[in-house]
């Protein structure tokens, strides 16, 4: 699939979809990485990055990136349900 690389927006919506289909996890990874890095602090490409870990079962990094979206965005009740269930995974004292 070809995606516009500068288009942080379709690269995370892509990356997260394809995670919550649990469908090539590793590439959902890269998009929402791509996505970071262009817009480094927007709570929901942080969650969908960390999301993409937590499907990974990598739960140290899910909760470091959505405890931050989750800092950026705290009203927000999906990354809250998020963040919810990495805790549940992965206790940061680990």
């Amino acid at each position: 699939m070809n995606l516009d690389p500068e288009n942080a927006n379709v690269l995370n919506s892509t990356g997260y979809l394809r995670a919550e289909q649990g469908e090539d996890l590793n590439e959902a990874l890269e998009l929402c990485k791509r996505a970071v890095r262009i817009r480094p602090d927007q709570p929901a490409y942080l969650d969908s990055l960390g999301w993409v870990y937590f499907k990974l079962g990598k739960y140290r990094e899910a909760h470091r990136y959505i405890k931050k979206a989750y800092q950026l965005s705290e009203d927000h009740p999906v990354i809250r349900t998020h963040l919810d269930k990495v805790v549940e995974e992965f206790s940061p004292e680990d």
